[in-house]
This record gives structure tokens, C-alpha cells and sequence, in this order.
């Protein structure tokens, strides 16, 4: 109760203050931009002060009131489910600012308490939404906020549309943020800690001149500032597009951690004015007050039993020598066909059918609905009881979701013929992700055993293609 109670005093302090600094400044305008009240949201993540700091300050969840009295209100009813799509443009003196090279769609489960980040590869390349031409996935907004007299709300509009062709997910707000802050609010955190996975060498960083300089990251954890994040987040000729989105969800994951963790007793009113003045510079959203605070809220108070998971769009599985990897759902095409450039296809796709969206839907329905498989790590063997060959692509359709396979024997004849194909699982609920995540795949039946029927490996999950599978190849559509 004592340390409820210091939450609550302390709170209060730094509410008052910033009211008081913010109407000073004349910061709270009637509008839903979500940097007219980041700072309210600041204390609320910082603070902890969950229910008992909204009590405590008497602050509504109908809606706040700015300096004038007006009331400011959220647009949305928040939902279990709430996608939040996060883009980073280079911004300030970049060549190219307005292109959003960092594509990020977050689901906020609310109940299961996960956060599932999917990045999306910028140089898939796609139709406009409305017919209005052809272009890399990290021209879509920049195409429209120049058509509409660089209008943001109409670049992020038209980019969230093609999101849900993409994905199949409706995206319920975005946060934009240009690179410049980025760096400021990294560095106005005192940098964040990276574990670097392995170490690597860009000799072609592009520098403010039009030239290329020269970075290295050694393996390893590291405190990194700023400049390093950015250079971190955004390398890109060392290794590859796939690696850089995973390495900015660490940076975004390691930004969380730092915003969460042992800064109640750290953080000054001060300094939460400072955050605020860098969030208000760099970045915009269409989060309402209301909608925001709703959220921080539920984050903030649970926020260390929330999980977060990592998937993106990869070339892994494209050739059928491939060792295929969570994601692998896209393919390089020739570069002749795209005037040159170096553009990535979903798998299934070609030229002429740009939006042949199927199997980005389903994976991105896998890993954000279902976000846990990968981490589950309940092997699986599959047994062939119907006679015929095609078992094993079955093993690298399957692997591009997350699904995970026994060591050795991961594919064998069953004993004997089977008539329909089954699923056996043991050890595990059937409310687990990997099995419900299993469930969109194939129609059939589930049984629950007490150990494995077939396998030697200690499967956990036996998939028995039956006679039926020989019939019709789609009952497992992977």
C-alpha cells in the first residue's frame, strides 16, 4: 500500500506540472494529434500510475479538456485487438524524407497480453491503391502526400489501405516519426541497450554528403546512443532487408524496455517535458486523447507481463533447395522486369498479378493472430499414410509459418494405409496458438492422446495424411 501511495503522490506532482507547463506553453490544442497530450501519455507509461493514478488525479477516460475547456475527445472504441501501424521516414535534409523505409504493423492483444510486430519489406513491390500506378511498398505514402499537398492524414490513409491488401489486417491508428527524432529520443532516454546477434561491416552507409561512410557493430550487448541506433536500424548492404526490419524491432523493443523500466524514481517533471518537446517535434499520429490514455494505461499497468514477438516478410523459402525460415513468403524477380531496380514479389505473384495476396494474408494471420507458435516450440513429425509422395514440401510450407519439426525423422511412412488424414497432439491444450494456428490450415479432425502414436522423436504434434490427402492435396492448406 505504501508504495500505491508514493505512485499516487508522485503522480499528482508531475501531473500538475506539466498542466501547468503545458498550458504555459499553450501545448494543448483542440485536436486528436497525439502529441498534444504525449505528454499526459509520458506520465502514465513512466509513472505506472495505472487505475489508481486516474482516481487519484480524477481524470475521465470521457475526455480531457484543454486550456480553452473544450473537451477533447477519442474517435475509436478501444478493442481486445488494436493494430497500430508504425512507419519512419528519413525526413529532415534526406533525399529522400517522405519515404517510409521502416513499416511496421503492431497488434496489441489486450487480453493474451502480446504485442505482435510483422515488418513489412519496403521493396515489395505493389499497384497503388485506386489505379494510380505501380511503385515499392516505401513509396506508397510519399506518392500521396505529394498528391494532396502533402497531406500526412492522406499519405497515411492510402498506405494503411494497402497494409490491409497486403495483410488483411484493418490498421486502427499509425504513428509517423521521421529518423531526426528518432535519434533525439533515444538520446534524450540516455541511449538504449542492443544485444547485437553478430557482428557486421557497412562500407556503403550513405553520410550527409551524397557519399558512404563506414560502420561496424561487434557482437555483443552494447549501449547505444542515438546516432548508433539509427545507423543500426537502418544498415542495410551488410547483411540484408530482411535482417534490418528485425534489427529495428529490437531498437523499438529496447526504446519499450527503457521507457518501463526504473524510471519512476529517475524521471523529473523536467525531463518528462523534455521527451515530451522531442515527441511533439518529430511525431504525429491520429491517436485520440482518449484512445491513447485508454491504452497506456492497460500497457502501462500489466507492462511487464506483456510479450513481445517479432516476424517479418522474407526470401528464405523461394527455392526448393531453400532451408526455409519463419516469413519466407517472397521472392526476388529479375531485375529487367522492374526497369532495374531490386524489387521483392510475394510468392504466387508476378508482373502481371502484383496483388495475388493469399499467402501474405494467411502468414500475416499466423503470426498476429497466433503470434505464440514460434516460441511454443511443439515439435511436429508428419507420417504419410497415404501413399503417395508430396509429404516433405509440406515440411517447408509449413516451416514459413513457424511451425516447428523434430530434429530427425521429421517425415516418415506411416505403419500402415489411413483412410482420413488426422492430427494427434499430446502433453498440450488444444487452446494452445500452435494448434488453433493449425486449425486454419487444415478442416480435419484433432485428437488429444496421452503420448505419441507414431513417432520415436517424441513429437508432440503428429500430422497423418490419410488416402484423402492423396485425393485432394488442399485438405492441409499451407
Amino acid at each position: 500500500m505504501k508504495k500505491i501511495f508514493f505512485y499516487i503522490k508522485y503522480s499528482r506532482s508531475i501531473f500538475n506540472y506539466l498542466i501547468m507547463v503545458f498550458k504555459k506553453k499553450k501545448l494543448i490544442k483542440k485536436t486528436n494529434n497525439f502529441m498534444n497530450i504525449f505528454g499526459l501519455l509520458m506520465v502514465v507509461i513512466l509513472v505506472g500510475l495505472g487505475f489508481y493514478v486516474v482516481k487519484s488525479v480524477d481524470l475521465k477516460l470521457g475526455g480531457i479538456t484543454n486550456s480553452s475547456g473544450q473537451t477533447i475527445e477519442g474517435q475509436k472504441e478501444i478493442k481486445k485487438e488494436v493494430n497500430i501501424l508504425m512507419v519512419g521516414r528519413g525526413g529532415g535534409n534526406h533525399d529522400a524524407p517522405e519515404l517510409t523505409d521502416t513499416i511496421i504493423l503492431a497488434k496489441v492483444n489486450r487480453i493474451n497480453k502480446t504485442v505482435s510486430l510483422l515488418s513489412l519489406q519496403r521493396d515489395l513491390y505493389v499497384n497503388y491503391p485506386d489505379k494510380d500506378g505501380t511503385g515499392k511498398l516505401n513509396s506508397v505514402y510519399a506518392h500521396y502526400f505529394y498528391k494532396e499537398n502533402k497531406n500526412e492524414k492522406a499519405g497515411m490513409a492510402k498506405l494503411a489501405e494497402k497494409i490491409k491488401d497486403i495483410t488483411g489486417e484493418d490498421v486502427d491508428y499509425y504513428v509517423n516519426v521521421d529518423f531526426s527524432g528518432f535519434k533525439q529520443i533515444i538520446d534524450t532516454l540516455g541511449g538504449v541497450e542492443i544485444d547485437v546477434k553478430e557482428s557486421f561491416t557497412d562500407t556503403t552507409y550513405p553520410n550527409e554528403n551524397w557519399g558512404y561512410q563506414t560502420i561496424s557493430f561487434k557482437k555483443g550487448l552494447q549501449l547505444m546512443n542515438g546516432d548508433q541506433a539509427l545507423k543500426f536500424s537502418r544498415s542495410r548492404h551488410s547483411t540484408s532487408d530482411f535482417d534490418r526490419s528485425l534489427r529495428q524491432q529490437q531498437v523499438i523493443q529496447a526504446v519499450k524496455n527503457k521507457l518501463t523500466s526504473n524510471l519512476l524514481q529517475e524521471t523529473s517533471p523536467a525531463k518528462i517535458v523534455e521527451l515530451y518537446n522531442v515527441f511533439t517535434k518529430y511525431l504525429s499520429t491520429d491517436i485520440g486523447v482518449t484512445d491513447a490514455i485508454s491504452l497506456a494505461l492497460d500497457l502501462g499497468v500489466l507492462k511487464e507481463n506483456y510479450r513481445f514477438i517479432s516476424s517479418n516478410f522474407n526470401d528464405t523459402c523461394y527455392s526448393e533447395t531453400s532451408v526455409c525460415e519463419k516469413g519466407g513468403i517472397l521472392y526476388v524477380p529479375k531485375r529487367d522486369l522492374f526497369g532495374g531496380q531490386w524489387v521483392s514479389l510475394v510468392n504466387g505473384s508476378t508482373t502481371s498479378t502484383l496483388s495475388n495476396y493469399e499467402l501474405s494474408k494467411k502468414y500475416s494471420n499466423i503470426v498476429l493472430h497466433y503470434p505464440m507458435v514460434e516460441a511454443e516450440d511443439y515439435k511436429i513429425n508428419i507420417f504419410n499414410g497415404s501413399k503417395v509422395s508430396g509429404a516433405g514440401a509440406m515440411v517447408n510450407n509449413m516451416k514459413r509459418y513457424g511451425f516447428k519439426f523434430t530434429d530427425k525423422k521429421f517425415v516418415s511412412n506411416a505403419p500402415e494405409t489411413i483412410e482420413k488424414s488426422v492430427i494427434y497432439y499430446n502433453g498440450i491444450d488444444e487452446n494452445t496458438d500452435t494448434i488453433k494456428a493449425l486449425k486454419e490450415f487444415f478442416k480435419g479432425e484433432f485428437i488429444k492422446i496421452s503420448e505419441p502414436k507414431y513417432s520415436t522423436e517424441k513429437a508432440i504434434i503428429e500430422i497423418v495424411l490419410g488416402k484423402d490427402y492423396a485425393e485432394d492435396k488442399n485438405i492441409f492448406n499451407f
